[in-house]
């Protein structure tokens, strides 16, 4: 039985258009850490790929957990407010990042044994100490698009 807690994070230069994704995963108490550059990319898709990977990082067919949590509210109300499931059933017409949302949706259902839950969490929490402060703080710093030297396009 797997268990995955994720603290995902994403980044962007409005400017310049580069952005970052960082995640920092406690995959059955190991750490493991995700750092991908992107350009030509936005926040929010950024944000949307620190959970596709975090999803990514469950094994297929496989019994367990996998909880993320993560400062945007969107992504997360998107799941938990049931904005995804109208979404699904509106076959993402006129959706933006449909791209990715098909994907985690794809990704999500390989892995129908998986409990899935995601959590918003406030970023930029002075509180280190604090487990969920210290993971979102982790993320935020591998997702820093200042970090990158070299970049992958979005789209």
């Amino acid at each position: 039985m797997t268990s995955i807690t994720a603290y995902s994070d994403g980044s962007c230069n409005i400017k310049t258009r580069e952005g970052g994704v960082g995640i920092l995963l406690l995959i059955d108490n190991q750490e493991k850490h995700i750092s991908i550059g992107y350009s030509n990319t936005t926040i929010s898709r950024m944000e949307m790929r620190g959970v596709l990977f975090s999803i990514k990082e469950f094994p297929i067919n496989e019994t367990g957990s996998l909880t993320i949590y993560s400062d945007s509210q969107f992504v997360v109300n998107s799941f938990n407010k049931g904005w995804l499931k109208t979404w699904i059933m509106q076959d993402f017409v006129d959706r933006k990042n449909s791209d990715i949302w098909k994907e985690i949706v794809s990704e999500l259902k390989l892995r129908h044994n998986m409990k899935f839950s995601i959590i918003h969490t406030r970023g930029h929490q002075k509180d280190l100490t604090n487990e969920i402060n210290y993971g979102n703080a982790v993320a935020d710093i591998l997702a820093s698009y200042k970090n990158f030297k070299t970049f992958i396009k979005d789209f």
